[in-house]
């Protein structure tokens, strides 16, 4: 075993605690029809990228603020939902856009460090794996 191999799985085991941390991605369960109207422009959540979703999200947090100031805040509707149904789905679409790029990024480098390690390493952690399966 190298040198190198010992350090590889201490990086290994850092990636799978920041799995474990971010967990798994939620299920989006949308409390509006994910298609909104804003200034003449139709948007589907479901198929907006992320830049798109903080746009939206900036701007119907202008309008929570207008609606908060004038007191019209339980009157704002926006395609037919309630504003702050709208930034909750914007919010839950950001935070599982969010998960999923770490996630993403984590099995990348998860990946790569498979690539590095040796030989011999390999096949003793494919052995162990296999002990382990067998309750030996």
């Amino acid at each position: 075993m190298s040198k190198n191999d010992d350090k590889i799985l201490l990086l290994k085991q850092k990636i799978a605690e920041k799995k474990d941390a971010i967990g798994q991605t939620d299920h989006f369960s949308p409390l509006t029809s994910c298609s909104i109207e804003l200034n003449g422009v139709r948007y589907n959540l479901h198929a907006a990228d992320k830049d798109t979703l903080v746009l939206l999200a900036c701007q119907l947090h202008s309008i929570r603020f207008a609606a908060e100031a004038t007191n019209l805040l339980d009157q704002c509707m926006i395609s037919g939902f309630h504003l702050t149904d709208w930034i909750s789905d914007i919010n839950k679409k950001l935070n599982i856009a969010s998960k999923k790029a770490e996630l993403a990024k984590l099995k990348a480098m998860e990946a790569q460090l498979n690539k590095l390690l040796s030989n011999d390493k390999k096949t003793e952690l494919e052995i162990d794996s296999i002990a382990e399966a067998l309750n030996i």
